[in-house]
């Protein structure tokens, strides 16, 4: 099974450390990762969209029109959105979604638990924990994978924590790749 993820923000929150982690972790447990991302001329402050395709074998193309999942972590991104996820979309609660995509809507603090673990750069830490709290991968994949890149801290480990804490209970989807 494959699972097309996009993950939305803007320059300066860690949307490329956050596919390379996922993408690392997810090998990492025998899985299979390849991403993408785009960002604006201005980098810092502009929209980034990064793409991964996740699988339990291998992946031929990373690109996609139509993700499964969607992760909105700036609500200044949303016109760098595309197209609404065929499955879920998890959005900072101050995202103004207008209209309602097809498909389900979780709202989240993410941006507003970022800045209570020490600031914006760790928005993408909380993505990732998001996307454990899905099912996407391991918990314990992420963290090590973390620390194989010299990044695991205490808010770091928190952030994640954060993000997998704010899509418990989330049921009817089964999400899990590998």
């Amino acid at each position: 099974m494959a699972l097309r993820i996009r993950i939305v923000g803007v320059g300066g929150q860690g949307v490329n450390l956050a596919l390379r982690v996922l993408g690392l972790a997810v090998t990492s447990k025998g899985g299979y990762a390849a991403f993408h991302a785009s960002y604006g001329a201005e980098v810092r402050g502009t929209p980034v969209v990064g793409d991964v395709v996740v699988s339990s074998t291998s992946v031929v193309n990373p690109y996609f029109k139509v993700p499964d999942v969607t992760l909105l972590i700036h609500p200044s991104a949303l016109r760098a959105l595309g197209e609404p996820p065929r499955l879920l979309l998890v959005a900072d609660e101050a995202a103004q979604l207008q209209p309602t995509p097809p498909c389900r809507v979780v709202r989240a603090p993410m941006l507003r638990t970022a800045y209570e673990l020490g600031g914006l750069r760790r928005s993408s830490m909380i993505a990732l924990g998001v996307l454990s709290g899905l099912g996407v991968v391991d918990v314990d994949a992420l963290l090590d994978t973390l620390a194989s890149l010299g990044l695991l801290d205490d808010a770091n480990a928190k952030a994640v924590e954060a993000g997998k804490a704010m899509v418990s209970g989330l049921e009817g989807l089964e999400l899990t790749v590998i």
